[in-house]
């Protein structure tokens, strides 16, 4: 697969780095008390989610080599920290409200 809906992998890679770049710049800062790994997880895990697919974009592209089982683990990975960032979000909405 050389292309993901029409877009090829590199430039699909370059709109990854430039929102992972974007969330790791501006970032809502949570109003109230958190934990710290709250505020961690708030934080750094949704850019996190944009360089991982960058890597696997990259890879995919062959502009790195990377083994096929650690694309899908990347990606895997990229999907589990963002399950983890949404159950965060949605489970401290609205709490600690100050």
């Amino acid at each position: 697969m050389e292309n993901f809906f029409g877009i090829p992998w590199s430039i699909a890679a370059i709109v990854a780095a430039c929102i992972a770049i974007l969330y790791s710049l501006l970032w809502p800062k949570p109003k109230g008390n958190h934990s710290t790994f709250t505020r961690i997880v708030l934080r750094w895990s949704h850019s996190l989610v944009w360089w991982l697919l960058m890597l696997v974009c990259l890879s995919l592209s062959g502009v790195i080599k990377v083994p096929e089982i650690l694309i899908g683990l990347i990606a895997w990975s990229a999907l589990g920290v963002y399950c983890v960032f949404l159950f965060t979000l949605i489970y401290n909405r609205g709490r600690n409200k100050t």
